[in-house]
């Protein structure tokens, strides 16, 4: 700690003598010497100096009320009078100006020179500088340690709580929980954080706490949470959380790094499972290497959602924190995963529900029903992407499982999608081009038709028109694809194509990202 007034007089070996007692615990910002009749004149007096004066201003006549006045203007802590043979006592004026000024003024023998004191001042000034610096370096030695023995977010935080008693957690809006060096966070917590920017430019008091943003990688929402409020922690206290910042940060570029690489190689497996049968040995290693086991049933499930990238990483907390092992990677516009699921796919449903609120808004998942061997890992994949797609245009809740869609379903999503774009284009294309050019609404028509069975008056009934204006529409659809209506087959094909084109009948609007 700086040193004060009450410290130097203390000192024994200065034997400095008070003889007016004023604000004794003023810190000193540095001891100086001054003769000068107005101290308040003297541009190195900038506030919190001892003064050190032989009087000379006095025996030439200078007054002095006028000189401690100066040095109240420039708000010196203290006055130190350095007494002679020839005056062996403070002058009474003095005295009596420091007292109304209730400035300490204290008497120097005279066998004590000023650098002394000077130098007595600037030693322990020093020593406070090293010692600061010097429990620095301690700090930062132990935070490598912690670091080189691989102890990450956590080891990082118990060498922080060891110098800052108050709880501490590493928490992320996207991942919840990364580090706690006490309890788990309140709930409430949880949720604040959760409502938080990216990234925080100041410190902020979240919920009675202190949140500071880790300056990771650039896709890193993850703050040092503290209990207790930014005014209750001291400016020691603040230098401490600012060291341990930059190791939590280097934790995360560590977390991150190898987070990255484990998405590369989980990657690659669902590449593996798309080349098909030419690759089930290198599937069934890639599964052991990701501990996943080969000969066990496992689930696909495919999420989609507006940012993907926060989606994955949700999805894959949440998996962790149900102990599920996991094989998660984001493909495209959708992060997939394998789970083992040796249960009924209908168990499904309860952790479907479970891993969509932990999604949050917007986000879709499917469940493909599980794979008994390596090579039907593909069409749990696409089933549940495939179901996916049904889940993003529910009203209910956005999730569903294969077995939930039609039985059509599984057709459509083993086909390849180009092979879908062109029987879709073939069927729906005259129509579609007709609504674009005549303005007409035969795409809605037929749809609507289907989602009535094929029946008229409820179909007219539906798109509020008259049943020989839906007769003619039929018709016309009739006319352009040479289709007949009347036909089942004819009707199941335009069903599928519909549905290959994510216009499933009933539907009123497309959803986005759907089809």
């Amino acid at each position: 700690m700086p040193i004060t007034v009450h410290e130097l007089l203390a000192d024994p070996l200065l034997r400095l003598e008070p003889v007016v007692t004023g604000d004794t615990q003023r810190t000193i910002s540095w001891v100086h010497s001054s003769e000068m009749p107005d101290p308040a004149d003297a541009a190195f007096l900038r506030g919190g100096e001892v003064v050190l004066t032989a009087g000379v201003w006095y025996w030439a006549g200078a007054s002095a009320a006028a000189f401690v006045d100066g040095l109240a203007r420039v708000g010196a802590a203290a006055l130190g009078f350095g007494v002679s043979s020839l005056v062996d006592e403070v002058p009474a004026p003095l005295v009596t100006a420091c007292r109304d000024a209730t400035l300490t003024l204290f008497r120097v023998p005279s066998d004590m020179a000023f650098i002394t004191i000077t130098q007595t001042f600037v030693e322990c000034f020093v020593k406070e500088r090293e010692q600061a610096l010097r429990e620095t370096v301690a700090r930062n030695d132990r935070f490598v340690r912690a670091a080189r023995n691989g102890r990450g977010l956590p080891g990082t935080l118990s060498v922080l709580r060891s110098y800052h008693a108050r709880p501490a957690w590493v928490l992320s809006p996207t991942r919840g929980v990364l580090a706690a060096a006490h309890h788990a966070p309140p709930a409430h917590l949880l949720d604040a954080v959760g409502e938080l920017p990216a990234h925080l430019d100041q410190p902020a008091d979240v919920a009675g706490h202190s949140a500071f943003s880790i300056l990771g990688p650039s896709d890193t929402d993850a703050y040092l949470v503290l209990a207790a409020s930014l005014a209750e922690l001291s400016v020691a206290e603040r230098a401490i959380i600012d060291q341990a910042l930059a190791f939590l940060a280097v934790e995360l570029q560590r977390e991150a790094a190898v987070r990255e690489s484990e998405q590369r190689y989980a990657a690659e497996l669902f590449d593996l499972i798309a080349a098909g049968d030419a690759q089930f040995a290198a599937v069934e290693a890639r599964l052991r290497a990701l501990d996943l086991p080969a000969d066990a049933p496992l689930a696909g499930l495919v999420c989609r959602a507006p940012d993907l990238p926060v989606a994955g990483a949700r999805l894959l907390a949440a998996l962790e924190e149900l102990h599920l092992p996991n094989v998660t990677a984001t493909k495209g516009a959708e992060v997939a995963a394998l789970i083992p699921w040796p249960h009924p796919i209908e168990e499904l449903e309860a952790l479907g529900a479970r891993l969509l609120q932990a999604l949050g808004d917007g986000a879709a998942l499917g469940a493909g029903s599980p794979a008994e061997a390596p090579q039907d890992l593909r069409r749990t994949l696409l089933e549940a992407r495939h179901a996916c797609r049904i889940a993003l245009r529910r009203r209910d809740a956005h999730y569903a499982t294969y077995p939930q869609v039609g039985s059509h379903a599984l057709l459509l999503a083993l086909q390849d999608d180009q092979v879908l774009e062109t029987f879709r284009g073939a069927l729906l294309e005259p129509l579609l081009a007709q609504d674009t050019r005549r303005h007409t609404v035969l795409v809605p028509t037929i749809r609507a038709f289907l989602a009535a069975d094929g029946h008229y008056r409820q179909t007219a009934a539906a798109l509020h028109v008259h049943v020989n204006t839906l007769r003619l529409r039929l018709a016309r659809i009739e006319q352009l694809t040479g289709r007949d209506l009347s036909r089942l087959e004819d009707r199941v094909d335009f069903y599928l194509a519909l549905s290959a084109a994510g216009e499933l009948p009933g539907d009123s609007e497309t959803p986005p990202g759907a089809g």
